[in-house]
């Protein structure tokens, strides 16, 4: 029974370390989304030029 047993010098000694795993650098920097400058249309909204057409009828004609 004895051998099944770990003493709470162990568990101390390994949250000390940091669970035996080695110090890493500085964390990866996050990754920023682009900015839009225009707003999307989307497929069934009015065309933005003005003909009152929805915009996949007009000029979402040749979006891909």
């Amino acid at each position: 029974m004895s051998k099944l047993r770990t003493s709470s010098s162990d568990n101390v000694s390994t949250t000390a370390t940091g669970g035996g795993r080695p110090p890493q650098g500085p964390p990866p920097p996050q990754k920023t989304q682009p900015v839009r400058a225009e707003v999307k249309v989307g497929r069934n909204d009015p065309c933005p030029c003005g003909s009152g057409k929805k915009f996949k009828n007009c000029h979402g004609v040749n979006e891909g």
